[in-house]
């Protein structure tokens, strides 16, 4: 199923004329290498998950979730202003909008980052219960067959 959506997504350029499809291409073929890579391997993406997160759980709640609608404002932002740019080449311009339209732009985005940080957290939270359990049990059942 990754695959038909990796193919999809690289086939657009064909269908939609973009200024910059190169632009689009890199980004497809960067995101595609990370996607394919995690399912090829997912021992060492479960490793390297476990080692960052175990670090990250000693900061507050909070934190990681302030972090993470911080991370997820600025990619709502660049995608504001990038996809744009590699659809019709064209840039916004920033003196174009007045004070009051900036506050209301980054207040929405500000808001509507805030749910995708805090539920970031819980669905990692989850995920390592869900090693710690699973290796956990591999630990018991090497124990036992030894």
């Amino acid at each position: 199923m990754i695959l038909v959506y990796v193919l999809f997504l690289f086939s657009v350029p064909a269908f939609v004329d973009m200024v910059h499809s190169v632009l689009y291409l890199i980004a497809v073929a960067i995101l595609s290498f990370i996607v394919i890579r995690r399912e090829l391997a997912p021992e060492a993406s479960e490793r390297a998950f476990m080692a960052k997160w175990i670090e990250k759980r000693k900061r507050s709640v909070h934190v990681n979730g302030l972090i993470n609608a911080g991370l997820t404002f600025v990619t709502m932002a660049a995608s504001i202003f990038i996809v744009p740019f590699i659809v019709d080449g064209r840039l916004m311009e920033w003196s174009a909008l007045s004070a009051g339209q900036w506050t209301v732009i980054v207040l929405f985005l500000a808001v509507f980052s805030l749910a995708p940080g805090y539920v970031s957290v819980w669905e990692r939270e989850k995920r390592y219960d869900k090693l710690v359990v699973k290796h956990e049990r591999m630990r018991k059942h090497a124990e036992g067959d030894g």
